[in-house]
Order: C-alpha cells, then sequence, then structure tokens
C-alpha cells in the first residue's frame, strides 16, 4: 500500500488511513522534513489491510513515519500513468549512453586526435581495426 493512499494536507499532517482511521496525533518536523501519525494498536490489529499498511506495530500504537521528500517524488511518479510511457522515455538515452561509455573506454574512441566529422570516421574506423 503506497503512502499516497493515506489523506495528508498540505504534504505536512496525515488526516486518515486508507480504512478511514483518524491518528491519535500526527505530528511534523520542518527540520527533517518527516511527518508521522500515530494510529490506535486496538483498530490496526483489527484492520483488513494491516498486511499491506506501512504502519509500524508498537507497543502502545502503530506509527507511519514518511519524508517529505519521498513522498512528493512518488507522487510525481505516479503521474506518469502508462509504464510503456516511462520504460520507452528512459530507457532510450540510458542505452546511447551505456553503448557510449563502452566505446569510449574499450576502444578509446574519446581520444581521437582529429577535429570533424570528415577526419572523425577514418580515425573511428582505424581505431575499432587495431583491437
Amino acid at each position: 500500500m503506497p503512502y499516497n493512499s493515506f489523506s495528508i494536507q498540505n504534504f505536512e499532517k496525515i488526516l486518515d488511513c486508507p480504512e478511514g482511521q483518524e491518528p491519535v496525533r500526527s505530528d511534523f518536523n520542518p527540520k527533517s522534513e518527516i511527518f508521522s501519525a500515530h494510529f490506535d494498536l486496538k483498530i490496526c490489529s483489527q484492520c483488513l489491510l494491516k498486511e499491506q499498511c506501512p504502519v509500524k506495530f508498537q507497543k502502545k500504537d502503530t506509527v507511519l513515519r514518511v519524508s517529505q521528500k519521498s513522498l512528493i517524488a512518488k507522487n510525481t511518479r505516479l503521474t506518469i500513468q502508462n509504464e510503456e510511457e516511462r520504460r520507452e522515455s528512459g530507457s532510450k538515452r540510458a542505452a546511447v549512453e551505456g553503448t557510449n561509455s563502452v566505446l569510449k573506454r574499450a576502444r578509446g574512441t574519446g581520444k581521437l586526435k582529429v577535429r570533424g566529422l570528415v577526419r572523425k570516421q577514418p580515425g573511428y574506423g582505424l581505431k575499432n581495426d587495431r583491437s
């Protein structure tokens, strides 16, 4: 169950859990940018979603601690709905960068001693033939 399934106000206060339980107390620490909510242990232990819930069971209550940055990042990721679009937009650059990195390390193409496209193409060809 993601953190954003909880009702959160202004990325600073947890209003209630997905099952509608309001926290006993909800705090925000602006220095560490972490907010926490303490819920009633008796209600959480009888909840149908307790196996999926990210709250930590303690002696007196259950607590949910979330950093503000991670919640904002998770919300941003969820705005990109389609997984195919996300995979396609991120993988092209990564594939090209990996290829360039291998060529630079293995073939030494990062240190061609010529400039310009006309001179670079034969120079690159000679670099590849040496191995």
